[in-house]
């Protein structure tokens, strides 16, 4: 099973956190601000785990952003089998 590290830990706005989603998970198809429309492209993609680092670092303004993304891939871990997500603090 592929493992998949996305560091959040120097992130400032939505559009980095989306950009390390798009780019670490091969979301070529999420193009909206959304986290909720993660859930449809999550379903594609190949089995692997998602280790999140540095999501307790993220700015306050951008908490609320943060936690709808984690609870999107949480949501697509307990429906599907291809994700298994894991949440560190630090490296």
């Amino acid at each position: 099973m592929k493992k998949i590290t996305i560091d959040f830990r120097n992130c400032v706005s939505e559009e980095e956190i989306r950009g390390l989603l798009i780019q670490n998970l091969n979301l070529s198809e999420w193009d909206e601000k959304k986290p909720d429309n993660l859930l449809r492209a999550l379903k594609e993609i190949e089995k692997c785990e998602i280790y999140l680092v540095g999501t307790n670092l993220i700015p306050g303004n951008l908490s609320v952003y943060m936690k709808k993304v984690i609870d999107t891939l949480e949501g697509i871990e307990e429906k599907y089998d291809n994700i298994i997500v894991m949440i560190i603090s630090s490296l």
